[in-house]
């Protein structure tokens, strides 16, 4: 129930941010190359980098969200979300775990939360103000016109709570 309960708020996030959208987008997933952030990652070969403004973090009662934007129309949107956070460690991203990643955009969105999405996020570093890791992930499609697998690698991010 609680897996089903973070998957659902994250998702909620993803269509929040999603609806800010601009018709920038010339592909499903089309990036911003320019923007400012501390969450870089390649999209299906595309490498991608947060907006600075769009760039959020918490951690409570062990639950770890990290939230971007890409670009300062908020097109493209990450959530990622970790439960069971005590410190350094590899957390998997799949249906069977209670941790998850989201990517969309405008029109649909991609989750390894959905049947064949799977990935990591490994924390390399974390204190009570800052929060640094690496991710990946592959995430299957889960809401609006989303088709096909979504293959995120080579993830960072470096982060102040």
């Amino acid at each position: 129930m609680r897996h089903a309960t973070l998957f659902l708020a994250s998702l909620t996030l993803v269509a929040a941010a999603a609806c800010r959208g601009s018709d920038k987008a010339t592909g499903p997933l089309a990036v911003a190359l320019a923007a400012d952030g501390n969450v870089t990652m390649v999209v299906d070969g595309t490498p991608w980098r947060s907006a600075k403004s769009g760039d959020h973090v918490t951690l409570s009662n062990r639950i770890l969200s990290l939230s971007a934007i890409g670009d300062s129309g908020g097109t493209h949107s990450l959530i990622i979300t970790l439960s069971g956070v005590l410190g350094s460690a590899t957390y998997p991203l799949n249906a069977a775990s209670p941790s998850n990643a989201i990517i969309s955009i405008p029109t649909g969105g991609w989750g390894t939360g959905f049947a064949g999405g799977t990935g990591s996020v490994t924390i390399t570093a974390i204190d009570a103000t800052h929060v640094v890791g690496t991710f990946s992930f592959d995430a299957r499609p889960g809401s609006g016109s989303a088709t096909g697998t979504v293959s995120v690698r080579s993830g960072l991010f470096d982060l102040a709570f």
